[in-house]
């Protein structure tokens, strides 16, 4: 048994495995961070799936002929008659409940204990309502969608456009896609109730008789490009309005966009990020001082806003270092910069950002600074929201304020600045030509008088025991500080005179960047901020870069470059794009070699767009309901997404394979398909199950920084669950449909090389079904 078991499913096993393997081969040749980022896990992936076919091969039929039981007594076990015990049912539930009140020595537990109880609740009333449950499927649900496969594929169609909308903006464009389904429905039941009377008269559809000496005539071209095709539209019309003669579904037909149209824009858009935003318990602030502040005021300050950082329920330790900008924020040193750290406590890990609002509430106590807080999200580097400009030096600046102006009205945007605004106040010493000219002063001696007073200059060299020691000469520190004092610095002209530095020349003071950055001889100012807690860099990069598209916004000549985790995230979104496309056509290639076939693979490849729903629908629900769990579709959920591609079409492999079988055995397709499902439907249940339960501790995301990986778990179990609940419906209509096609297609094919009157051939078929 155990070998005939194995041999039976043992292609389903290996083209299961290997499609596991090749959805994973684009990842390994990703480009960039992302590459970089995943290629260790999805090699880890791979080798651990190919050992898991070695041992489905060896070591389970093994233990399957040593511990199987030869015969099955129809009566459960005991301890199963009492788990569906209703009492025990209630006693589960009351224990969940009690569970969420009981003070646990680890805050995660008063989480899970409770989710695992209700897990258990709902998957021993499933396994002891099994029987029904599959004797509905194959009796009433199954055939019933057999029967209406038009009504089964607009439901999934709806239900797949409407997800997309999701990731698309969700709001008006899930209501407008969804008044398009309505009136497109509506105008196709409105044809089908114009038709329906004359295809009932026309319900003898024309029948041809092929010429008795098998040649092709005039009447067969006539037949074959015109009249053929017309009545195969009437057809398809009364196919389509078969559900005229079951009043419900035309109901359900209407309602199913109308109710979209209303829960869907309530779950929101969904987000993008380069990576999930996690609450790490780090808490990074930056307080600057106009330039020239001393460092004896800066640290007053700082230290009054230490003091009270620490005061802050759930706060840890404070740490801060004055004198220096952190990078990613203008990589500035001097006197009027600080920098503070701290850290939250362990168990208040999770209101990392609550505890940040209270930290930004206390910016009063550093007046005339500017005080800055963002939470360390775990990934990326500096500055979330990162841009550069580059153009001709007149016109950057303004065009850098105005998209930083731009960024701060964008809701979610915090700390947005630029690195313009980090100016140092300077001292301009102007040469009058004509005053120098007649003083009989050079223009140069002047400047190089007042750059000697400043900064002073190298007079000689000495040598020393390390080499050659610069003497730099300059004014002390005391006769060089005010204006008046540089304005009586001595210049000594062509005759020998020493003339004041007041008398040739103008003192301004103006204000300059601490920095000028440069690329390709062009001027560049970089635009930089963060996001608030519970907005993703899609929602706040979204407006600019659609704003960009509109002429004018910024000046000609000044280009925009994306920089960071903008530049990362646009690379992401754009890579796994190609990845999630490439995966798609390797998987189909890959059937295509293991079946011998274009089209049984492609019947698989329907149960592929159903897990997407699941995702889609998913990820949009959790960030509904925690805002602050990295709940968005960034580069760790995309890879969830890929791996779903490869799980998902486990069912559908399942099911195309066992029909296959059994069509080779003699069943009719549409017996052979209803029968397979049913055989298969507990092992798809089975390992859809264990896959969902195995993804459960992933998704609920309760270990240290365990947001990092809770989209890929959330993404997974969506896309599972909505993948299980179509697929058993999609696949089999899907094949009874098309295989079903070409098995009528050749019994016709079968009439015209015997010239068989028409009327015998339906008499035949009907006499054989």
């Amino acid at each position: 048994a155990a070998i005939k078991g194995r041999s039976e499913i043992g292609g389903a096993a290996v083209a299961i495995t290997m499609v596991d393997v090749v959805v994973f081969l684009p990842i390994a040749f990703l480009p960039g961070i992302v590459g970089a980022y995943l290629r260790e896990f999805g090699t880890v992936i791979v080798i651990a799936t190919l050992f898991s076919l070695l041992v489905s091969f060896t070591l389970t039929p093994l233990l399957a002929a040593k511990w199987s039981v030869k015969e099955r007594t129809a009566e459960a076990p005991g301890w199963m008659v009492a788990l569906g015990n209703w009492k025990v049912e209630l006693a589960l539930l009351a224990a969940a409940v009690l569970a969420i009140v009981i003070p646990w020595p680890l805050a995660d537990l008063r989480a899970i204990v409770p989710i695992m109880l209700i897990a258990v609740l709902i998957l021993n009333a499933f396994v002891q309502r099994y029987d029904r449950i599959l004797t509905w499927y194959k009796t009433v649900g199954l055939p019933y969608a057999l029967r209406h496969g038009l009504f089964v594929v607009f439901v999934c169609g709806v239900l797949l456009i409407n997800a997309l909308t999701l990731a698309a903006g969700a709001g008006k464009a899930t209501i407008a896609v969804d008044v398009v389904i309505f009136v497109l429905a509506a105008v196709w039941h409105l044809v089908g109730f114009i038709l329906r009377k004359r295809m009932r008269e026309e319900r003898l559809a024309y029948r041809w008789t092929p010429p008795s000496n098998g040649k092709r005539s005039f009447s067969f071209l006539y037949h074959r490009f015109f009249d053929l095709p017309m009545n195969g539209l009437r057809v398809g019309v009364r196919w389509f309005y078969a559900t005229g003669r079951a009043p419900r579904l035309t109901i359900a037909t209407f309602a199913l966009p109308i109710v979209l149209a209303v829960v869907f824009p309530l779950l929101g858009a969904i987000n993008f990020d380069f990576v999930p935003q996690i609450q790490t318990g780090e808490i990074s602030m930056t307080v600057t001082y106009p330039p020239g502040t001393p460092i004896l005021v800066t640290e007053k300050y700082v230290s009054r806003l230490e003091n009270a950082i620490m005061k802050i329920d759930g706060i840890k330790a404070v740490s801060s270092t004055v004198g220096r900008k952190p990078q990613g924020w203008g990589n500035a040193i001097g006197d009027n910069y600080a920098r503070l750290d701290a850290q939250t406590l362990p168990e208040r890990r999770h209101d990392t950002y609550k505890i940040i609002d209270q930290v930004r509430k206390l910016g009063y106590l550093v007046p005339g600074g500017d005080f800055q807080v963002s939470g360390d999200s775990g990934g990326g580097s500096g500055a979330t929201i990162f841009y550069s400009l580059s153009g001709p030096e007149d016109e950057i600046a303004p065009a850098a304020e105005k998209v930083a102006q731009f960024l701060r009205n964008t809701p979610g945007s915090v700390n947005v600045q630029t690195s313009n605004e980090a100016a140092a106040p300077r001292l301009n010493v102007n040469v009058d030509p004509q005053k120098a000219e007649v003083l009989g002063v050079a223009p140069a001696d002047a400047a190089s008088a007042a750059r000697l007073a400043i900064d002073g200059g190298i007079a000689t060299r000495v040598r020393s025991e390390n080499g050659l020691v610069n003497v730099r000469v300059q004014f002390p520190l005391a006769n060089r500080t005010t204006v008046d004092q540089l304005s009586d610095v001595r210049v000594r002209a062509q005759d020998g005179t020493l003339v004041p530095l007041a008398d040739v020349s103008n003192f301004q003071w103006t204000k300059a960047p601490l920095q000028i950055k440069r690329l390709n001889r062009q001027r560049v100012v970089d635009v930089y901020g963060d996001t608030l807690p519970g907005y993703s860099l899609g929602a706040v990069t979204g407006p600019l870069e659609k704003k960009l598209r509109e002429p004018g916004f910024l000046p000609e000549g000044v280009q925009l470059t994306a920089q960071g985790d903008t530049q990362y995230m646009n690379e992401t979104m754009a890579n796994m794009g190609i990845a999630l496309l490439t995966s798609f056509m390797l998987v189909y290639m890959l059937m295509v070699i293991l079946y011998g076939s274009f089209l049984e693979p492609l019947i698989v490849m329907f149960s592929v767009p159903l897990a997407i729903i699941g995702a889609l629908v998913s990820l949009s629900l959790m960030h509904l309901v925690e805002p602050n769990a990295g709940q968005s579709l960034n580069i760790i959920s995309m890879i969830g997404i890929i791996m779903l591609f490869g799980l998902v079409a486990k069912n559908g492999i399942l099911l195309v394979d066992f029909s296959n079988t059994l069509c080779r055995r003699g069943l009719r397709v549409r017996d052979a398909v209803v029968e397979a499902a049913g055989t298969r439907f507990r092992p798809i249940l089975m390992t859809t199950c264990a896959m969902i339960f195995g993804m459960l501790p992933l998704s609920l995301g309760f270990a240290e920084g365990g947001e990092w990986r809770q989209a890929m778990g959330t993404v997974i179990i969506g896309g599972l669950l909505s993948s299980l609940i179509l697929t058993l419906f999609l696949v089999p209509l899907i094949y009874n449909t098309w295989i079903g096609w070409l098995e009528r297609r050749s019994d016709w094919r079968a009439v015209r090389a015997r010239s068989e009157p028409f009327e015998e051939h339906i008499a035949r078929v009907e006499v054989r079904a």
